[in-house]
């Protein structure tokens, strides 16, 4: 399945998931997690929201051109949503050592 990520203002992102049973969402806080190669969103209190191969999600920035964006690496995927300021990378939030691919650290 796959997930559309659409930002609509600032640190305003709507989640378009394609399974069904899963609706459209939109969390103040979120945790964006890499796990091996799945976009795994859960809300701050734990509940899991979805897991997606990250060559599935697609970004729009509805505040620009509005143009799908797809992804070749989960890295490109997280410094994609860090550009567009996501919520799940706060400004206060050191990101140096997000574990990528199985646990392995990688360093932005």
């Amino acid at each position: 399945m796959a997930i559309s990520i659409r930002k609509k203002g600032v640190k305003n992102f709507f989640h378009y998931p394609t399974e069904p049973g899963l609706s459209v969402f939109s969390l103040s806080e979120i945790v964006a997690q890499m796990d091996g190669d799945n976009l795994v969103i859960v809300e701050p209190n734990g509940a899991k929201r979805g897991e997606w191969a990250f060559s599935t999600v697609t970004v729009y920035d509805d505040t620009g051109a509005g143009v799908g964006v797809t992804f070749t690496t989960a890295v490109g995927l997280f410094q994609w949503l860090i550009d567009l300021d996501y919520p799940a990378f706060k400004d206060d939030v050191d990101i140096t050592n997000l574990a990528i691919d199985g646990g392995n650290a990688y360093s932005f």
